[in-house]
């Protein structure tokens, strides 16, 4: 018999809270589908770095020479990407950082996934 029981289920949490009695903490959340943005052979140095600027992201893995774009968010749960969402991301960084270079919009990998969206990321 356990005193606590932790189970990270994220988005699937819905099917079991049935299971766990009311006092158990688990609080309303829902699922939110979120996309990102992933270019490959890209060279900015041999340092990692990431930004967050006005919630957008950049992340860069020297070792992978991969760059990570994102993310957007949608109060849904489809996996349909935010495409539109992404290019104004890619754009917008483009602008910022007009010095580095990578490839087109369009040779980017678009990675789109649910996650589990809490109160107050709970």
């Amino acid at each position: 018999r356990a005193t606590y029981l932790f189970s990270g289920l994220g988005n699937y949490h819905r099917f079991w809270k049935e299971n766990y009695p009311v006092t158990s903490g688990i609080q309303s959340s829902k699922p939110v589908q979120g996309s990102y943005l992933v270019y490959s052979g890209v060279d900015l140095g041999e340092r990692p770095f990431s930004l967050t600027m006005d919630g957008n992201n950049f992340i860069y893995h020297p070792w992978t020479k991969k760059m990570i774009i994102g993310s957007t968010t949608i109060n849904c749960s489809h996996l349909l990407p935010d495409e539109k969402g992404l290019q104004t991301i890619d754009q917008n960084l483009r602008e910022l950082f007009p010095e580095w270079s990578w490839p087109a919009f369009s040779e980017g990998q678009i990675l789109t996934g649910l996650r589990e969206k809490a109160q107050g990321r709970r």
